[in-house]
């Protein structure tokens, strides 16, 4: 459906932006609908059983259609679009392989490719290829080459990972260093981060587990988020596993701010891939008018949009993290 490595793996449109769900369908009048628009062949129209065969077919196609499709806006209400995907995609493997009459078959695949549920998912799943390209690709030419900011060394086995004897000879010695690159544009600053990590741990989980659950648990954001005001984000709907829109209260320069931020995570388990989104909107979004800043807090000025990609390997772990800054004035080279 346009995403090649995303057969199976976990979860960007808001509420607001997501289709209806589609009404209950009359499968029995549909069905005998769509033979009798169909079936003009004389020889096919005169024999009652083939007539009979194909309106069974088609209901019983119809109504397995409409059980997918719930099952799909269950999963992409719920923010998880490559299950949503993988089972759309299921439905479409089976319909191909399926003995039922062509204009059956054909039907169940118009239909599905004309639901608000496929339309979303393919959305979705065209966001995570473009933030993919964001992440790992050199950037348009009008961007500029990016500039080395600070190396920062990092000794693994002081910090509760030790390296064994696979991971040793790749991190050592020139990857044991997070590496900090920028590029300045007037108002926009982008900076990105590249490190490897040693996939193994003391615990059964490899690291990128540990990254998950930074973001994951919500209630110990204050152990690490260096200007969080109180213990956690405030979160503007109902918490879903893969997709969110919180309220990250900061305390900056002695006063109150608040960035409004969407917040999207997606898991590809097959691939070993983890990938997230941090969408932060500017004053002027209409979301602001719906979810207000909390307390005292004033719209922080500008936005940051970042995203986050990690690879988990046998070994070792690739990670790269992407951000890009739009501030109030532009900032001296």
């Amino acid at each position: 459906m346009g995403c090649n490595a995303s057969k199976s793996g976990k979860n960007v449109v808001p509420p607001q932006a997501q289709s209806p769900a589609p009404a209950q369908s009359d499968y029995k009048s549909e069905a005998t609908g769509v033979a009798e628009t169909v079936i003009s062949n004389p020889e096919i129209s005169d024999n009652e059983e083939d007539r009979d065969q194909i309106e069974a077919a088609m209901t019983a196609m119809m109504a397995k259609l409409e059980d997918v499709l719930k099952q799909s806006r269950e999963r992409i209400d719920f923010g998880d679009f490559m299950t949503a995907e993988q089972r759309l995609m299921v439905f479409l493997h089976e319909v191909e392989s399926s003995e039922d009459p062509m204009v059956v078959r054909h039907k169940a695949v118009v239909k599905l490719r004309h639901s608000p549920e496929y339309k979303d998912t393919l959305k979705a799943l065209t966001v995570l290829e473009k933030l993919a390209e964001e992440i790992l690709g050199p950037g348009s030419d009008q961007d500029g080459p990016w500039k080395a900011g600070t190396v920062i060394p990092v000794d693994y086995p002081t910090i509760g990972f030790p390296l064994d004897k696979d991971a040793s000879p790749i991190i050592l010695p020139d990857h044991d260093k997070i590496k900090i690159f920028y590029r300045l544009h007037g108002k926009r600053l982008d900076i990105k981060v590249d490190l490897l990590l040693p996939t193994k741990t003391p615990t059964v989980m490899p690291a990128v587990a540990g990254l998950l659950a930074m973001w994951l648990e919500m209630e110990a954001w204050h152990t690490w988020h260096p200007v969080l005001m109180g213990p956690s984000p405030v979160e503007c709907w109902p918490r879903r596993s893969y997709h969110n829109l919180v309220h990250i209260p900061q305390k900056l320069f002695r006063k109150h701010m608040s960035e409004l931020v969407e917040h999207q995570m997606y898991l590809l388990e097959e691939s070993g891939i983890f990938m997230q989104s941090m969408d932060g909107k500017p004053g002027n979004d209409p979301l602001w008018k719906q979810y207000p800043a909390p307390g005292s807090c004033k719209p922080i000025p500008g936005a940051v949009k970042s995203g986050l990609f990690c690879l988990c390997q046998k070994d070792v772990s690739v990670v790269s993290i992407l951000s890009e800054a739009k501030l109030e004035y532009a900032l001296p080279e």
